[in-house]
């Protein structure tokens, strides 16, 4: 049981050191240490770990490019947050996953997901999660030639942000 222990431990800590990697700009280095992590969480049965690793693995996997990847392990990092109940963590997700079926031409998908992860966002008074949300909802309907929508969802979103700047002020 002990080396299960550590092996928590040692995922932890991959996930930490993993964390600065992909700060410094370092999402190679940081894909490596969190595939470590993730296995190891798996390994030990520590199922919020390995949502927790598994969801940034697929934001590391967007930062470099490979939405078809971070489809993926997003998808599974969503439904281990319903799973869980993690309604705090859920916006962020739905956000990078409707950037990955953005990139992959699932507009329709990625509309389904923003329009949760704005509910949630709403619910929660996420106003970040909410503008990332908006943001991202008017280039998806730019995408999908909706340009006026687009800029109403946009506007929508700075109008927030600028709310939510004065509130934190």
């Amino acid at each position: 049981m002990e080396e299960l222990g550590n092996d928590r431990g040692i995922a932890t800590s991959l996930t930490t050191v993993a964390s600065l990697r992909s700060t410094l700009g370092q999402e190679k280095e940081a894909l490596a240490l969190l595939r470590r992590s993730h296995a190891l969480y798996d390994k030990v049965g520590y199922r919020q770990g390995v949502m927790t690793s598994g969801k940034r693995i697929g934001m590391v996997m967007l930062a470099l490019g490979r939405p078809d990847s971070a489809m993926v392990m997003l998808e599974k990092a969503v439904a281990l947050e319903r799973e869980f109940e993690a309604k705090d963590l859920m916006s962020e997700t739905l956000n990078g996953l409707a950037r990955a079926y953005r990139l992959t031409g699932r507009t329709t998908d990625a509309r389904r997901v923003l329009t949760e992860s704005l509910t949630i966002a709403r619910e929660l008074k996420d106003g970040t999660s909410e503008c990332a949300a908006l943001a991202l909802l008017g280039r998806v309907l730019l995408d999908e030639g909706q340009p006026a929508d687009a800029i109403r969802r946009c506007t929508e979103g700075l109008r927030l942000a600028e709310q939510v700047k004065v509130l934190a002020e």
